[in-house]
């Protein structure tokens, strides 16, 4: 007798049925198995339970419908586990008196967070021995998908909306965390490159990141520019604020970051010109070839850039407020007075120190010798009144024969005489500084002596026994010790 197959039909669509809702029971089971997972630990209770589901899916060839289960089980977690802290992860609107305090973001909490799940999400796949196939990335990937991107998104409208300018800090801590994030899920083969939409985000953000090089640079020009009066106290004041926002700079890890691609210089191209740059520059040449991480010497220049453009154009502003009103010693005590106090500074912060490094200090090293020979200029020329008057009394003698003559002993008398004056004048006018600080006055006396003191030992050494002279104290005052001795006292 035969039969219709169609008759059949019902029981076949009933026996796929059944079979269908038998294979969503076990996912169904899988996933509640999965959800267990102790974030705390990265342990999965009953993991041998779980690892024969997963044998149990492998067997029906159908392993990837347990491997999806698993990751919108892992995503859901993450979401959970993370979902009470994304919302301080939010750039707050701040008044423009009130800066922004390194860490006050919750991104930090969030991403230590993240972190954590990660490494637990990392072991159960370890446990559960599926650690190479796409559960763990694709789990990861959904969730910044799907909550990162906003998150960023979020930080790129708020810089559009208040200005990367009052912004700075924040950006530079968000970076700190985003970078800290991404570098840790790249070894996972899910770092922010993985997920589009993050990518494209995180990308804008360090490109509008990389105008800070420039916002600053405008910064140090329109505060200096801000100063009425050019003084001994209102330099510092400047100085302390530019050099207290360097230092804050300076602690991010992600700094780094705003160099990529970027020139040496190339932050100086900003409209108006800057002053700065035809005047001085402590580059050191040849130095960009010879570095040996290009990326360091980088973030080293900019500072000592920063450097620079804040010192040189005190400078500039200084000569032209003042004219010739003030001597040159007094302009290069007031600035290397205030590169001493930056050097100072840096000394005592490591993480700037080290951003630094040796060219960067070697730079400043060349920022402070300009000045230096301002304030030495009494100095130079007391020293230069010895040399000068030497050179033309032994010329003399070779033109017209013999020494002791009285031509030679009236020059000796009006070398002694000039010198005498010029050098007291100098120390009348280094006493007025009254100088506190002992870092700065022991670099000054330094500096000082060893301009002076082998000048006039040579000159000492020459005419010291006063055969030119029936009144030789009138001429000599000091012996060499007793120089020494006077400037030691003075100095």
């Amino acid at each position: 007798m035969k039969t219709d197959i169609r008759e059949f039909d019902g029981v076949v669509v009933s026996f796929g049925n059944a079979v269908d809702l038998a294979e969503m029971a076990v996912v169904t089971h899988f996933s509640k198995m999965v959800s267990n997972v102790d974030i705390q630990n990265g342990t999965l209770p009953r993991y041998s339970d779980a690892l024969a589901a997963l044998s149990y899916f492998a067997n029906q060839g159908n392993l990837r419908a347990g491997h999806e289960a698993m990751e919108k089980v892992f995503s859901r977690q993450l979401t959970k586990q993370l979902a009470p802290l994304e919302a301080a992860c939010t750039l707050k609107k701040r008044q423009s008196n009130i800066p922004y305090e390194k860490g006050s973001l919750g991104l930090l909490a969030y991403t230590e967070e993240f972190l954590r799940c990660v490494d637990s999400f990392s072991k159960v796949c370890d446990q559960l021995q599926i650690l190479g196939s796409p559960v763990f990335k694709n789990s990861i990937a959904s969730y910044l998908d799907t909550r990162l991107t906003p998150i960023l998104a979020g930080y790129n409208t708020s810089i559009d909306l208040t200005g990367l300018a009052n912004q700075d800090i924040a950006v530079l801590d968000i970076l700190d965390s985003l970078t800290v994030l991404d570098a840790r899920l790249k070894p996972y083969k899910c770092g922010f490159e993985s997920t589009r939409n993050v990518q494209r985000e995180y990308m804008k953000l360090v490109e509008k990141a990389q105008g800070l090089l420039t916002v600053w640079v405008k910064y140090i020009d329109q505060r200096v520019s801000l100063l009425e009066r050019y003084n001994e106290h209102s330099i510092p004041e400047v100085v302390v604020e530019v050099i207290s926002k360097v230092r804050k700079v300076a602690e991010f890890q992600s700094l780094p970051t705003l160099f990529e691609d970027q020139k040496l210089g190339s932050w100086l191209s900003v409209k108006p010109p800057l002053r700065f740059v035809t005047v001085y520059t402590s580059v050191v040449p040849g130095a960009e070839s010879t570095a040996q991480d290009p990326q360091a010497f980088l973030v080293s220049s900019y500072f000592l850039d920063l450097i620079d453009e804040l010192m040189v154009n005190v400078e500039i502003n200084l000569k032209e407020q003042s004219g010739d009103n003030i001597r040159k010693l007094t302009q290069g005590f007031m600035l290397v007075k205030n590169v001493v106090m930056i050097e100072t500074i840096i000394n005592r912060l490591e993480k700037l120190y080290q951003k630094l490094g040796l060219i960067g200090m070697e730079r400043l090293q060349r920022l402070k010798n300009r000045f230096l020979k301002l304030f030495l200029d009494d100095w130079n020329y007391a020293s230069y009144i010895i040399i000068r008057d030497m050179t033309q009394i032994t010329t003399t003698n070779a033109m017209h024969g013999g020494q002791n003559s009285a031509k030679e002993k009236e020059q000796i008398k009006e070398l002694f005489k000039n010198f005498n004056e010029s050098f007291e004048e100098a120390l009348r006018h280094y006493e007025k500084f009254n100088i506190q600080e002992k870092d700065l006055r022991v670099y000054l006396s330094s500096e000082i002596k060893k301009l002076i003191i082998n000048a006039y030992n040579k000159l000492y050494d020459k005419y010291g026994s006063g055969e030119f002279t029936k009144n030789r104290s009138k001429y000599i005052r000091y012996d060499k010790l007793q120089f020494e001795r006077l400037l030691n006292e003075k100095l």
